[in-house]
């Protein structure tokens, strides 16, 4: 058999450098702007701290615009980046939005107050990738379809690969894997005093960013920025 071939997704990215870029890194251990792991701080959760970020760290600090997809055959990387540019010259950046912490289908996670204008940057750069990307092979479907999905969910799953698009599409930055609530109640505690300093500021969403996974097992990695207009 073949090497794999990569995936690609469309998110946003804090800013490098920013208070919130710093603490996502720190959260999950990794740093995706970076590629590479950091120190990871539990914030006095000890084991439960690995436990709830293990299974979003590999894909980095982040809100997703697109989720993760295969290129189709010939496309390359190039087109990709060729169809986020057109985006980002004709989108106009939105207002930067103050974010907060909600629990958001049995995970922590960073929410806007009022995610419309977000939702129509997702959609733009869903429109503008899914002619770029390949049908989800029987394990992707399968593997979704595990998840308990409403008709129309399993409709945008069949157009865009995904059911978390369109209407049903919430824009969030991941902080934890699923938890019961218990669990979620501590973490919950223990972030939000070290979260609120950095959350009075609202958060620029000025740019679009292209992250690749070069195999199934590898963490997702920053490839590209694209700045939206001012």
């Amino acid at each position: 058999m073949g090497t794999p071939a990569p995936r690609y997704a469309i998110y946003f990215l804090p800013g490098e450098g920013s208070a919130l870029a710093r603490f996502g890194a720190r959260w999950f251990g990794y740093d995706c702007l970076a590629g590479h792991a950091c120190r990871r701080e539990s914030f006095g959760l000890g084991d439960l701290a690995t436990r709830a970020v293990e299974g979003p760290a590999r894909y980095g600090f982040h809100a997703t615009l697109v989720a993760p997809f295969h290129l189709r055959p010939p496309v390359t990387i190039d087109d990709v980046l060729e169809r986020l540019h057109a985006v980002a010259v004709s989108r106009r950046a939105p207002e930067p939005p103050l974010l907060s912490m909600h629990e958001l289908g049995g995970f922590l996670a960073l929410r806007p107050g009022d995610d419309l204008p977000l939702r129509r940057l997702a959609v733009a750069c869903l429109f503008a990738c899914n002619p770029l990307r390949a049908e989800l092979s029987k394990a992707e479907r399968d593997r979704r379809l595990r998840s308990p999905l409403t008709p129309y969910q399993r409709i945008l799953m069949k157009a865009y690969g995904y059911p978390y698009v369109m209407d049903e599409y919430r824009f969030h930055i991941t902080l934890t894997g699923k938890l019961e609530e218990m669990e979620r109640k501590y973490i919950e505690s223990a972030l939000a005093e070290v979260l609120s300093p950095i959350l009075v500021q609202p958060v620029p969403i000025d740019a679009i960013s292209l992250l690749e996974q070069t195999t199934p097992d590898a963490p997702f990695r920053f490839h590209s920025r694209v700045q939206l207009s001012a």
